[in-house]
């Protein structure tokens, strides 16, 4: 909430119509053009309540839906180097983490041509008649 809080400010009418006006269609589309109809008094009470902290808001429920909407990946941050430098690898420092996160041997056994991870549901369900005493709970 404390972000929040100190995100309340109104952003300047000067500064939304620069991003309005923008040649970029990302850029513009984050402050539409206001709408027929609508009296100056009534844009400027609109774009005032436009604050960082509601389009933040607005920003990341969007980002949430569209995520949700997803087949979800995980994805592995590897840190290039221990400076946290930019332009700056360190081979081993990347191996390492690689090897910690199980990733070279998940390439090894794509790489052998099992390239489907299966649940571990699905994979009873396929194999369970091969134990030698029948299933086991």
């Amino acid at each position: 909430h404390g972000f929040l809080r100190k995100n309340v400010d109104p952003l300047s009418t000067d500064l939304t119509a620069v991003v309005r006006s923008s040649k970029d269609a990302v850029v513009a589309s984050w402050y539409p053009a206001i709408p027929p109809g609508e009296g100056a008094r009534q844009a400027q009470r609109r774009l005032l309540a436009e604050s960082t902290s509601k389009k933040f808001r607005e920003q990341m429920a969007r980002l949430t839906d569209e995520l949700a909407a997803c087949r979800k990946h995980y994805v592995r941050c590897l840190r290039p180097n221990a400076a946290q430098r930019p332009d700056l690898f360190h081979a081993d420092l990347v191996l390492r983490q690689l090897r910690f996160f199980g990733l070279l041997d998940i390439v090894r056994i794509r790489r052998l041509g099992f390239p489907e991870h299966k649940t571990l549901d699905a994979f009873w369900a396929a194999y369970w008649r091969l134990l030698p005493d029948g299933p086991h709970d």
